[in-house]
Parts: structure tokens; C-alpha cells; sequence
């Protein structure tokens, strides 16, 4: 019965420290991830115009109406580095077919999305692409509305990528992870997760110390009774033959 009794507590233990093990695994994992993403953006934003750039992929939110209604302001956008070469311009100010492109804009430092209206092939070999907002009546134009004279100049080295996503959703998780508090909520969780995991642990560890402890003095226990019980039986015995051997002594004499 007692054997029966520790060896379902030894089974439950083992299941308990396994799902400990797995869930302390999970979360270390995730927290490295997250500490990784963080660190390769915070690296990647200092030669990329302050943007950070996962792989190659940068997530923005959309912050005036230049680009309405094709990017709605509060949307996210994905933007992705490309070949300056595969860039195409559209085929008439009306037509919105160029491609849409994020450029840092020099002369005030701003990140700008806008529509590629002009692709100009510069004689060293590189581009320069001229874009324009498909909003020409946008908060940030002239009263009288915006117009090819408004347009930007962009050399292909201020050129942060291709826009190849929008979505609400891209833009409500963008800034959900852009806040430092939300960041650190997210690892200081499942640290503290982890911290009380391993915690947990060490106090089974050494309440199962106690009780090998407690399990070793009970079988010396036992041992001594046995062991005593043992000797009584011996004497028992010793007595017998001795008593036997007498008897067979005296029927002997007669």
C-alpha cells in the first residue's frame, strides 16, 4: 500500500515538473524573441532614418491624409526594401498605378509615404524618383491644392522601401507594441512567470528531500522491529532444541 502511495506521488510529481519544464521553456523562448526583435530594431534604426527594419520589413502608421483614400490616416502600412531597378512610376498624375514608396525627405527630416509619379535615370547610373500624394487636396497642401510643382525629388539612397500592405489591423498592432510600457509589460511577465516557476521548484525539491528523509528513518524503523523479532524467534528456537536435547538425555538414563 505504501510502496503504491509514493509511486503515484513520484508519477504526479514528474507530470507537474514536466508541464513546469515546458511552460518555463515556452516563456524563455518568447521573451529571447521579443529581445531579439527589439535589439534588431533598435540596431537597424540608426542607419535606416530611425525606422526600425525586421528582415528587411519596416511597419509604419499612416499619419496625414496625403494618400487618402488609398491609405486612410490611423492604418497600418508594411514596407518592404526593394530593388530601386523593379520601381515603376505611374502612368499619368490620374492614374495611381506607380508604385507607392516611404523616403526620408532631407530637407525637413520627415518620413514620407507618397506615389511615384517619375522615375529619372541620373547619369552615374542611379534613380531619382519624383512622388507626389494621390490626395492633391490634402490638410498639408496649398489652398488652391496640390500639384506637380509640389511633388518631391527623392535620390534612391533616402529610400526606405516599397509599400506592399495597409491594413487597420497592421496599424492598431504597431501601436500596441510601439509603447515601451506594453514592451516591457511583455517581458517583465513572463520573467516574473519564470522567476516563481523555478521557485516553485526548488521548494518541491526540497520538500521532497524531507520526505526521502522521512521515508529513510520510518524503514530503519522497521528494520529494528524486524530485526528484534528475528532474535526472539532465534531464542525460540535455541530453546527448543535445547529443551528436546534434555529430553532425550534423560530418556537415555531410564
Amino acid at each position: 500500500m505504501k510502496n503504491t502511495l509514493v509511486s503515484k506521488k513520484t508519477k504526479e510529481h514528474k507530470k507537474t515538473s514536466l508541464i513546469s519544464k515546458l511552460l518555463t521553456w515556452f516563456l524563455s523562448i518568447f521573451v529571447f524573441l521579443l529581445l531579439s526583435v527589439e535589439v534588431m530594431g533598435f540596431i537597424t534604426a540608426r542607419s535606416n532614418y530611425g525606422v526600425s527594419s525586421i528582415f528587411g520589413y519596416q511597419t509604419m502608421i499612416v499619419l496625414t491624409d496625403s494618400m487618402d483614400p488609398t491609405l486612410p490616416v490611423g492604418d497600418g502600412i508594411i514596407v518592404q526594401k526593394v530593388d530601386y531597378s523593379t520601381l515603376v512610376a505611374s502612368t499619368t498624375l490620374e492614374s495611381h498605378d506607380g508604385d507607392i514608396i516611404t523616403f526620408y525627405r532631407s530637407n525637413d527630416g520627415v518620413i514620407v509615404t507618397h506615389r511615384i509619379i517619375q522615375v529619372i535615370e541620373n547619369i552615374d547610373g542611379t534613380r531619382t524618383f519624383r512622388c507626389l500624394g494621390d490626395n492633391l487636396h490634402a490638410t498639408n497642401c496649398p489652398t488652391s491644392g496640390c500639384s506637380v510643382a509640389n511633388s518631391d525629388f527623392v535620390a534612391e539612397k533616402y529610400v526606405l522601401g516599397k509599400v506592399i500592405d495597409v491594413s487597420p489591423a497592421i496599424g492598431k498592432v504597431h501601436s500596441f507594441f510601439s509603447s515601451p510600457w506594453i514592451t516591457f509589460f511583455l517581458v517583465l511577465v513572463p520573467l516574473g512567470l519564470i522567476f516563481l516557476s523555478s521557485l516553485k521548484d526548488l521548494i518541491k525539491v526540497a520538500k521532497g528531500k524531507e520526505e526521502v528523509s522521512g521515508d529513510k528513518d520510518l524503514d530503519s524503523e522497521e528494520f529494528a522491529e524486524i530485526k528484534e523479532k528475528q532474535k526472539l524467534e532465534m531464542l525460540k528456537e535455541i530453546e527448543k532444541e535445547k529443551m528436546l536435547k534434555e529430553i532425550k538425555e534423560n530418556e537415555e538414563k531410564r
